[in-house]
């Protein structure tokens, strides 16, 4: 879902690919198109809101206000997954200072302060103009997470066109502004172009990233992945990745959602320090996911521990488990003669949709004779569902959908804790019958607004 706030009208879809590059980054599906391997966080929903008005890749301050309060609005359009980043790769001017920047645009400002106050992390790209000690907006509104670049990988001598008031670069007749930067990229080197200052949050990586596409014309390339897609334009939505998967960890391990300024103090305390060779003074966290994570709070559901009491290196490849279980830290494990491995076992009640029921999680490692649980895990689960007992799945409302899960169970025996014919069996009775049909019947169309 999404809008068109530069047209108006409710189709988002692009003139160009941009959004949908960072898109990609940001939390495309699984892949394994080439080097194409999904998005940072590749289970989150996406809204697409554009901003931009027809193909002119500029927009009115007026509809960037609108799209981040859209955000705010609409936020639990879809309760069970509700937004909690915006990342908006976007922006022009040069500021000097937050408080300048915070007063140049209030109503900008604004809508940033009203969406951290709702819970949503805003991020932004900080820009590539090359500057030392200043950059655009709305990156550097105080409430926002800005985000440099760095490079992720050793990609040999490049170079970039950048503004001439950077203190870094030389003349280069070859770009519009007669100014360009030249490095050797080396693994978490901050990119000569991207902007820089005191008040800069956050870097992330950046420069020739494989990502989405839009095919024919409107794209970078004729398919539907890209190879080189960077820029400041790129760590943005890798960091707001990031952000979406914490927020997981956050809920599953505490029971509920980070605040954004606890999501901000949580990137900076626990990312890797990069000095900027341009002003090797400035110091920023780059944005380091399995750190973050491991920061937070012990586990919250049920921690068990796998031990490896054999002379050699025990691999754990995988374990099964219904998608309603989570596993932190997942799999694979690779545990050391006489060592272990804690994991923390949780369960999301939406997911399990809200019933009694049990699983067994099945252990597979490179010794399966010696696992701790060759018959594996059980696990137990009670669980109040988002919805009415008859949300059987698990959209949080009860409608049509529901009913083809409960009708083809109609009047069928033998159910039991496994999973209660799929939970068509409210009662919980062994069989589905008229007392579950009571039930379903009882709160039939709630949350569909009909």
């Amino acid at each position: 879902g999404g809008y068109d706030f530069g047209d108006d009208d409710g189709d988002p879809f692009p003139c160009n690919a941009h959004g949908t590059s960072c898109a990609g980054l940001a939390a495309g599906d699984l892949g394994s198109v080439e080097d194409y391997i999904g998005g940072v966080a590749h289970n989150a929903k996406l809204y697409a809101l554009k901003i931009s008005y027809g193909c002119s890749g500029y927009a009115y301050s007026d509809d960037m206000v609108a799209a981040w309060d859209w955000c705010v609005s609409h936020q639990y359009d879809d309760p069970c997954n509700p937004i909690m980043a915006i990342s908006t790769s976007f922006g022009g001017g040069r500021f000097f200072s937050e408080s300048s920047c915070d007063a140049d645009t209030p109503t900008m400002t604004a809508a940033a302060d009203n969406a951290v106050a709702a819970g949503i992390t805003v991020l932004a790209s900080a820009g590539n103009n090359g500057w030392c000690d200043s950059m655009g907006w709305p990156a550097c509104i105080s409430s926002v997470i800005s985000v440099g670049a760095v490079y992720d990988d050793a990609l040999g001598y490049i170079g970039f066109c950048i503004d001439t008031d950077s203190c870094t670069g030389e003349y280069y007749e070859a770009c519009d502004s007669n100014w360009a930067c030249f490095q050797t990229a080396a693994a978490d080197m901050v990119a000569c172009y991207s902007n820089t200052a005191n008040f800069l949050d956050q870097l992330a990586p950046s420069n020739m990233a494989y990502t989405t596409d839009i095919a024919g014309s409107e794209g970078y390339s004729s398919g539907d992945y890209y190879d080189s897609f960077g820029g400041t334009s790129a760590a943005s939505p890798y960091t707001a990745g990031a952000v979406a998967c914490l927020q997981q960890a956050a809920k599953a391990l505490t029971g509920s959602y980070l605040t954004p300024d606890e999501v901000r103090t949580t990137l900076a305390a626990t990312g890797d320090p990069i000095a900027d060779d341009k002003i090797p003074s400035i110091i920023k966290p780059r944005v380091n996911l399995g750190n973050a994570i491991d920061s937070l709070s012990p586990c919250q559901g049920q921690t068990m521990t796998i031990y490896n009491d054999g002379g050699g290196t025990l691999e754990v490849t995988s374990i099964d488990r219904p998608a309603w279980v989570g596993l932190l830290p997942p799999p694979p494990y690779s545990i050391t003669a006489g060592s272990n491995q804690e994991v923390c076992v949780t369960v999301d009640c939406y997911e399990c949709n809200g019933y009694d029921l049990a699983r067994l999680l099945t252990i597979h490692s490179n010794d399966p004779d010696e696992n701790p649980w060759p018959d594996g895990v059980y696990i137990r689960v009670d669980c109040p569902s988002c919805g009415p007992a008859g949300d059987l799945d698990n959209d949080c409302d009860e409608d049509m959908l529901d009913y083809s899960i409960f009708a083809p169970h109609w009047q069928e025996t033998g159910c039991d804790i496994a999973d209660w014919c799929d939970g068509a069996d409210l009662t919980q009775n062994g069989q589905v019958d008229m007392y579950d049909l009571a039930e379903f019947v009882e709160e039939w169309l709630y949350g569909t607004g009909l």
